[in-house]
């Protein structure tokens, strides 16, 4: 998968989280629902196509970027050190190169 690609698919995601947020504020609770399971669906989807190209490790660092680093914006690192590793998309995707599939 190339940076242009994957940029995409991880926007997309942002965005379409943004939407369950405000559809939770507006009283539709999408994560809780047994029903209609949307978000949870959508997760997966998005989960199963990084799976196909990243091994377990690198999934950990798109998830760690995306819920703990809340997509970049939280200024987390992850490095001991305190240098900034994974702090914005571009490079999350330069660091989890070494875990492709």
């Amino acid at each position: 998968m190339k940076f242009k690609e994957f940029k995409k698919i991880v926007k997309l995601h942002q965005e379409t989280n943004k939407m369950f947020d405000a559809l939770y504020d507006l009283g539709f609770d999408f994560l809780e629902n047994e029903k209609f399971p949307v978000w949870s669906n959508s997760d997966k989807m998005f989960s199963h196509l990084m799976e196909s190209h990243y091994t377990d490790e690198g999934l950990d660092w798109i998830n760690w970027f995306i819920y703990d680093n809340e997509f970049g914006t939280n200024g987390l690192t992850a490095d001991d050190n305190g240098i900034p590793i994974c702090s914005d998309l571009k490079s999350l995707f330069k660091y989890i190169k070494q875990y492709k599939k």
